[in-house]
């Protein structure tokens, strides 16, 4: 069961706040809204999951900048900038 809710989980795309979290999986019992438990660990599991690849990215980045001359680090950083549409 874990797997499945783990698939489900990374194929469904949640909000970046916890009240646009609420608002869009909000149900209704007797006039008063709930977040189903299934739900709630899914988000859980989702953020821990965007928690790790974060960690990940910055021990990267740190190992990059400690070990790499600037000119190799400068023309890293364009790179990642065109790659993601900020091509300033």
């Amino acid at each position: 069961m874990e797997r499945l809710t783990k698939e489900m989980c990374e194929a469904m795309m949640f909000p970046d706040t916890v009240e646009e979290f609420m608002e869009q999986y909000k149900v209704y019992s007797n006039g008063t809204a709930y977040v189903p438990i299934f739900r709630m660990k899914q988000w859980f599991e989702h953020c821990e999951d965007e928690k790790k690849r974060l960690i990940g990215k910055m021990r990267l980045y740190s190992f990059l900048w400690n070990h790499l001359p600037k000119s190799e680090l400068d023309m890293l950083l364009q790179m990642y900038r065109e790659q993601d549409g900020d091509g300033a």
